[in-house]
């Protein structure tokens, strides 16, 4: 069962009294907001322009993409191939607990 907790809910009571007495809402200056607001809807900044299209540009971009195919290809090949060995390994132990199970007494010679 859970008990009310009147003294911390007290102490937090207190503490909220004597920030609403401590702290005081700001304005901010009139210049501030103007500019924020300017820089806000100024439509000439978003604008993006390449206007130099090198060949050096898109040999950089083929030799990354390159890479990263590559680095994916090899990543999805090997979890495949971990994958595979897994299923091989429980393969393996069931085929060999089959053969426990239908000759015991050739797999434990103690018995």
């Amino acid at each position: 069962m859970l008990k009310s907790n009147k003294s911390g809910l007290k102490k937090v009571d207190e503490i909220e009294y004597r920030l609403s007495s401590s702290l005081k809402p700001i304005t901010p200056r009139t210049g501030y907001i103007e500019n924020l607001h300017d820089r806000l809807t100024d439509t000439t900044r978003l604008q993006v322009t390449f206007d130099r299209n090198t060949p050096f540009r898109y040999l950089l971009l083929g030799i990354v993409s390159a890479v990263s195919f590559l680095l994916i290809l090899v990543t999805t090949i090997r979890i495949f191939l971990s994958i595979i060995g897994i299923l091989g390994l429980v393969r393996y132990v069931k085929r060999h607990k089959t053969r426990e199970e239908l000759m015991p007494s050739q797999s434990n010679p103690a018995l």
